[in-house]
């Protein structure tokens, strides 16, 4: 299971943690978002593109950008 951070719904400069997992590469299914979580852009069973970021304390987090392709 892996943290990635999904950007709110009304305001894409602020994210959310969820728990999601690994599809490969850099693709990710959303498992588990908390009963507290605010209106999120993507939500639980959604495929997502994440990239990494490095914050300032160089911790590297996985940004859900968007929804991904279907898998066909």
């Amino acid at each position: 299971m892996f943290e990635i951070l999904v950007p709110y719904r009304e305001d894409p400069s602020r994210w959310f943690a969820v728990d999601a997992v690994s599809l490969g590469g850099d693709l990710y299914r959303i498992a588990g978002v908390g009963e507290d979580a605010p209106p999120l852009r993507f939500g639980e069973g959604d495929r997502v593109e994440c990239e990494q970021q490095a914050d300032h304390d160089g911790h590297v987090r996985l940004l859900a950008r968007r929804v991904a392709a279907p898998d066909w």
